[in-house]
């Protein structure tokens, strides 16, 4: 396999091993470490869930880089050089996903604590609520 290919993939591990302690909130507001916005970095109830989403998808990009990578890695054959679109996009895919929706999740994060936005609610939430309507409608036509 080309050296490019272990270095994505040792890049990609090493994403994921830097992003694991920021998912689990192990880190806590600062200048140096983390996803840091001035406005995250003054307010720990935005910076803890903005960087547990930005960590976890971070870690998920990480992973991802380094599987596509070996990837591939395994269909390039031997002695040809892997392609650069195919590297550029090993690693800049996932990394652009991951910080594309932990910037739009951030965003939405301060919007409700400044009270721009209405709460977020989770799909469980939007499902039981869901569920209970219907109960009560049913219930209501008996």
């Amino acid at each position: 396999m080309h050296a490019a290919i272990w270095i994505i993939a040792a890049v990609g591990l090493f994403v994921a091993a830097v992003s694991a302690p920021i998912w689990l909130g192990r880190v806590s507001p600062n200048r140096l470490y983390g996803f840091r916005t001035p406005r995250l970095v003054a307010d720990e109830r935005a910076w803890y869930p903005a960087n547990k989403i930005m960590g976890r998808n971070l870690v998920a990009a990480g992973i991802v880089m380094a599987v596509a990578a070996l990837a591939l890695g395994a269909m390039t054959p031997a002695g040809v050089e892997p392609g650069i679109v195919g590297v550029l996009s090993v690693v800049l895919v996932p990394l652009l996903v991951a910080m594309g929706h932990g910037t739009y999740a951030a965003s939405a994060i301060v919007a409700e604590l400044d009270g721009i936005a209405p709460p977020q609610t989770s799909a469980l939430d939007k499902k039981k609520k869901a569920a209970a309507a219907t109960q009560h409608s049913s219930q209501r036509h008996s």
